[in-house]
């Protein structure tokens, strides 16, 4: 996890560099939603002021649901419903 999270941060600094706009679509293989796991996504979330768009279990191969499938972007407030 943390090697991942490395090397998909210095693509994302690279991409900062050059655009406005970031949106990022990742199937994570971590739950986002279980605390226990989830610090270094929200670390990495953190440092690049990026907001989650998913909030809800996105796999149910158990009973409470896993969010896995994610959906990050800098400017949230472009995908808000109207």
């Amino acid at each position: 996890k943390d090697s991942f999270f490395q090397e998909i941060s210095v693509c994302i600094i690279k991409i900062m560099t050059n655009y406005e706009n970031i949106f990022i679509a990742v199937d994570l293989n971590v739950d986002t939603l279980d605390s226990n796991s989830n610090h270094i996504f929200t670390d990495f979330i953190e440092n690049f002021d990026l907001k989650t768009l998913i909030t809800q279990p996105t796999c149910f191969k158990s009973l409470k649901g896993t969010l896995l499938d994610v959906l990050l972007t800098n400017r949230p407030k472009i995908f808000r419903k109207r």
